[in-house]
C-alpha cells in the first residue's frame, strides 16, 4: 500500500486574497484581468494511493482546497498532479497536447 502527497492544479481567473494569518499569494504580478495561469499548493494530509478512480484525488484534494478560504474564493476546479492506471496527470491536469491548448504547467 502506498501513499500519495497530493499536489493541486487549477486555472483560474486573477484573484487576490488574504486570511488573517497567512498570505496565500493567488496571483502572480504583471497580469492582466482574464489572464488565465495554474497554481498549485500542497497539502498536509495523505491520501492511500490504491483507488483507481482519478476522481477520488480530485475530490481529495479540492476538499483540502475548501478549507482555505483564499482558495474557495476562486471558485475554481481543483485537480490533483498525479496519475492513475487509467488517466495520466497530463489528461487530468488538461495539459495533454494532443487533447487540449489550456494553460501549461
Amino acid at each position: 500500500m502506498k501513499l500519495i502527497l497530493c499536489s493541486l492544479l487549477a486555472v483560474f481567473t486573477v484573484t487576490v486574497t488574504a486570511s488573517a494569518d497567512v498570505i496565500i499569494v493567488t496571483a502572480p504580478p504583471g497580469l492582466n484581468p482574464g489572464d488565465h495561469y495554474r497554481l498549485a499548493f500542497v497539502t498536509g494530509q495523505t491520501i492511500n494511493g490504491s483507488a483507481p478512480d482519478i476522481n477520488t484525488y480530485n475530490l481529495f484534494v479540492t476538499n483540502r482546497a475548501n478549507l482555505a478560504p483564499a482558495l474557495v474564493a476562486l471558485g475554481t476546479t481543483w485537480r490533483i498532479i498525479g496519475s492513475t492506471t487509467a488517466v495520466s496527470a497530463k489528461v487530468n491536469t488538461g495539459t495533454d497536447p494532443s487533447l487540449s491548448t489550456g494553460v501549461p504547467i
